[in-house]
């Protein structure tokens, strides 16, 4: 069995709590080489085995094999290390999910962060050179989003489909080289994918952040699947 040592709490959703740990064979404080630990209360049996499929799903994270699209796709994505379910009382069951942590911050706080240090060098918006060489890192931080972030969910649609990308579920690490790494994280809404192209999305429909929809999924939300 595998043991660790919370350090703090990463974050909060309606989906679970998420703690910074460390396994207790570890000696570095680095957070960089740390653990993450979602626990997630289930309150009915759907419930609990949606929360063991997004273990499954970290499980398989780490066995991509040779046909990675991406050699770094495993680094952006987290793999797990240990779950554990347990019942904590009538129709009550707690899942833990221990999983490598994936360093960074959300795109949104990277981006607000960004703008307000740009704002804070020029005073304003910024003329001549600056300008472009500002729009140029634009281009740039969006091409590795696209490559890094397309790589990542064709790897991981061989076995599921994530259905809940947003800025707060991408993380943003600047590496020591001045380039950009992007993870991606939260697996909770997850669907096989196997069983999604035979036609489990007509039963689930569409999930996540609404305002991160596409067309068509406000057509399906709005319409039913003849509209998409």
């Amino acid at each position: 069995d595998l043991h660790f040592r919370i350090v703090k709490l990463l974050s909060q959703g309606s989906f679970g709590d998420v703690w910074v740990a460390q396994r207790l064979d570890e000696s570095s404080g680095d957070e960089r080489c740390g653990v993450v630990i979602k626990e997630i209360v289930c309150r009915n049996l759907a419930a609990l085995r949606a929360a063991e499929f997004e273990g499954d799903i970290l499980g398989r994270c780490g066995n991509f094999g040779p046909g990675v699209v991406d050699e770094e796709v495993p680094a952006r994505i987290p793999t797990l290390l240990a779950q554990e379910s347990a019942s904590v009382g009538q129709d009550v069951w707690r899942v833990r999910l221990a999983m490598a942590h994936i360093p960074g911050e959300p795109l949104d706080d990277f981006l607000e962060r960004r703008q307000r240090e740009l704002g804070a060098t020029f005073g304003g918006p910024a003329q001549g050179i600056d300008c472009l060489r500002q729009f140029a890192e634009a281009i740039y931080f969006t091409q590795e989003l696209l490559l890094q972030a397309a790589a990542a969910m064709e790897t991981v649609s061989a076995d599921a489909f994530h259905r809940d990308i947003h800025p707060r579920n991408m993380l943003v690490e600047e590496l020591p080289s001045g380039k950009l790494r992007f993870g991606l994280v939260d697996f909770g809404l997850a669907v096989g994918a196997a069983e999604w192209r035979t036609g489990q999305w007509r039963a689930r429909g569409v999930a996540g952040d609404c305002r991160c929809w596409p067309p068509s999924a406000w057509l399906y939300f709005a319409d039913g699947e003849e509209e998409v």
